[in-house]
């Protein structure tokens, strides 16, 4: 390309979607990481000039990535290529997707960095232009059998709480099907700590009223809030809250039509004829009989 750019960032949007897939969900994800830049290492061989850069990341989970990027000058072109250790960019097979999707940690870091200062046309490259070796190729470090499945089941589990971020984003309300076990609540609270979430669960059961759910004002005025009165007051408190409701078919018909009311969003003009405080924001709201109404505004759980 001959379009001058300043950053890495903005050649990787320069050359989407033909070079590489930008999503939506992953740009936004990437806004939220600090991944902070670092200065090319220069070198020479014959017939070419060698730029590369290499940062770890650790992000909120104890996991530790690393993002690599090289850029070869020879003649009046420059090839770039660029990859990284996490589970979403070898879950999506790296390079060998057409065109390549692009993890956050690339895109965080893409932002930070500043192209080396070189008159050429950069042009993207699907193998690293120093030994030929693809993004998806490069191995691994050795592990035991118990070591890969746990690889295996949190390169999963984090693909699942993309796809709910993604959910949530969008307005609507996820419902996870499947078997115990198989990483639902997992995904969840991973979300929710990725995204700085407060995280409320509640594990449903055919025992639970709706007052169990929302909560009980004793006759001594002493309140016990339940999992559905504690989201919403860590709502109003100015938190961004994600509520777990786990085992929804275990709950029976009268408390999952309560719950039901509470997951449709109540539009702020009618929260507004309702008497409720919301500004005429949409809100989340339901009652019980020994607690009264509970509800937040909508965009903050």
């Amino acid at each position: 390309m001959s379009t001058p750019v300043k950053t890495l960032y903005d050649f990787l949007l320069s050359n989407a979607p033909a070079a590489y897939e930008v999503d939506a969900g992953r740009a936004m994800s990437a806004k939220k990481l600090n991944v902070p830049g670092i200065s090319w290492q220069r070198s020479t061989i014959p017939n070419a000039v060698i730029y590369q850069a290499t940062q770890q990341y650790r992000g909120s989970s104890s996991k530790s990535y690393t993002l690599r990027a090289v850029i070869m000058r020879h003649n009046v072109q420059a090839d770039v290529w660029m990859g990284c250790t996490c589970p979403d960019w070898l879950d999506s097979g790296g390079w060998c997707m057409t065109p390549p999707r692009l993890c956050k940690h690339l895109l965080a870091w893409a932002e930070k960095m500043d192209l080396p200062p070189i008159k050429a046309t950069f042009v993207p490259v699907t193998t690293n232009p120093i030994n030929g070796t693809p993004t998806d190729e490069e191995p691994l470090p050795p592990m035991s059998f118990p070591d890969m499945v746990k690889f295996s089941i949190e390169r999963a589990v984090r693909e699942l709480a993309d796809q709910i971020w993604a959910v949530t984003q969008a307005g609507a309300v996820p419902f996870l099907i499947g078997p115990t076990g198989c990483g639902k609540t997992s995904a969840n609270r991973l979300m929710a700590i990725e995204h700085g979430m407060a995280f409320v669960e509640h594990a449903g059961s055919d025992a639970w009223t709706e007052s169990d759910l929302v909560g009980i004002v004793h006759t001594n005025g002493q309140k016990f809030p339940g999992p559905i009165a504690v989201a919403c007051e860590r709502a109003m408190s100015g938190q961004k809250v994600h509520l777990l409701l786990d085992e929804f078919p275990r709950n029976n018909r009268r408390v999952q039509d309560g719950m039901m009311r509470f997951l449709l969003v109540t539009p702020g003009s009618i929260a507004q004829a309702m008497g409720v405080a919301s500004v005429g924001k949409d809100i989340h709201i339901t009652s019980a009989p020994f607690w009264g109404d509970a509800w937040a505004r909508a965009e903050d759980i």
